[in-house]
């Protein structure tokens, strides 16, 4: 492994990568087509199947946390609470006194993050399958593979961005049908799951504002923006535009022409895991209604104190 500064540095500069380097990243958003199956599989029949059915009447909502590598079985689900932690400790969250530990500390977790990339690089290597490590392992742009050092940050970006993101949209997406009872009877009535899943996602829009630097002279809404210039980009106040939705205040499981950006704005920056976070979304909400209908609040939720991530740290709940 290098040195953690080295680590850090490309880290951010994956963010920032544009094409041919990106296409590099986009091969991670290969994701099989049955993955949506497996995700599926996993809570019906598989080793998450009594997640919900074996959980305390009264539960933190947020605390509900599972993660998994295809074919890597030992990995058990008891490694959730332990990942949980280990990504906290490393990520964005660091903001919030409640996880902040030392960066001596967030050093460390990445360390243990990369270690656990090296394992699953080991695996893949040995026996690739149809996945997002194998392909990543076997991409090739112009005669150049990934060192194991740039699978590790692929990792390390991917576990950290894919946490943070889904597991809040899920969170705001049950606190919203919390405020909006009768978004949450439509809900469990129609299963309107793809307009629904795309407005939860808007509602929430987990990632907050970014920034990006011009490449050419533009003129945006009036706005001359030069070469060279950073821009700020609010994802929030994009998802709540009047002129490009309608009513966007308005939390709607039936809406249609949802053109929101909270995956972003398209192009090769356009989020890596979209259709998995689709289809986690999707399953979970439509697991919840099956098994736990009557889910109800037992007190406002608690946010995450962060500049970068929209999150929920627990939503207090009871269910029957």
């Amino acid at each position: 492994m290098t040195d953690d500064r080295d680590l850090y540095e490309a880290i951010e500069n994956l963010y920032a990568l544009d094409p041919p380097q990106r296409r590099l990243i986009t091969l991670s958003n290969t994701m099989p087509r049955s993955l949506a199956q497996h995700l599926h599989r996993w809570v019906q029949g598989g080793p998450y199947a009594n997640l919900f059915d074996n959980a305390e009447d009264t539960l933190t909502f947020q605390r509900v946390q599972c993660f998994d590598f295809e074919g890597l079985d030992k990995y058990p689900l008891l490694l959730a609470p332990l990942l949980f932690y280990v990504l906290h400790r490393a990520s964005a969250a660091i903001d919030d006194p409640a996880f902040r530990t030392s960066p001596d500390d967030a050093m460390v977790a990445s360390t243990e993050m990369y270690m656990m990339a090296d394992g699953i690089a080991a695996a893949r290597r040995e026996c690739p399958m149809d996945d997002v490590a194998s392909k990543l392992l076997a991409a090739d742009v112009n005669g150049t593979a990934l060192t194991q050092e740039e699978f590790d940050v692929f990792f390390m970006l991917l576990m950290v961005a894919g946490n943070e993101t889904t597991r809040n949209a899920i969170s705001h997406g049950m606190q919203a049908f919390f405020d909006h009872p009768e978004q949450w009877e439509i809900f469990k009535k129609e299963r309107p799951l793809e307009t629904a899943v795309e407005e939860i996602v808007r509602w929430a829009t987990p990632v907050m504002q970014f920034q990006r630097t011009a490449l050419s002279d533009y003129v945006l809404g009036g706005q001359t923006i030069k070469a060279g210039d950073r821009v700020g980009i609010y994802y929030s106040a994009a998802n709540r535009d009047q002129t490009a939705l309608d009513n966007p205040d308005t939390f709607d499981v039936r809406r249609a022409n949802n053109e929101h950006i909270a995956f972003g704005g398209g192009g090769p920056h356009f989020c890596l895991g979209a259709n998995l976070a689709r289809a986690t979304v999707r399953i979970m909400f439509n697991e919840i209604a099956d098994r736990m209908p009557d889910i109800r609040p037992l007190g406002p939720p608690r946010p995450l104190l962060s500049m970068f991530i929209n999150g929920i740290k627990e939503i207090p709940v009871a269910f029957v």
